[in-house]
């Protein structure tokens, strides 16, 4: 499938595919709506990364590691921490 943009065919077939990687972010990090990702998609080149807004990559152990990693833990859920701690710790 290395031939065809992920975010073309999610957007024709409303698929979803697999974050590898959250790479920087922007945008108000006060709010999460204003907030956006800059995403490695899993088996695509970085030719592929995309900016995708919060509601598209919420609630992924990518997004959680970089929000904790980021001075960005606020908008993690207190089981979402803890899961981040217990991964490191381990």
């Amino acid at each position: 499938p290395m031939d065809e943009d992920p975010i073309e065919i999610a957007r024709n077939e409303q698929q979803e595919f697999a974050v590898a990687n959250i790479l920087e972010h922007r945008g108000n990090p006060n709010l999460r709506s204003e907030l956006e990702f800059l995403v490695q998609w899993e088996g695509y080149d970085e030719s592929y990364n995309s900016w995708e807004p919060w509601d598209h990559v919420k609630d992924n152990i990518h997004l959680n590691q970089y929000l904790f990693k980021n001075k960005l833990k606020r908008h993690l859920t207190k089981p979402q921490k803890l899961e981040i701690e217990n991964l490191n710790n381990s």
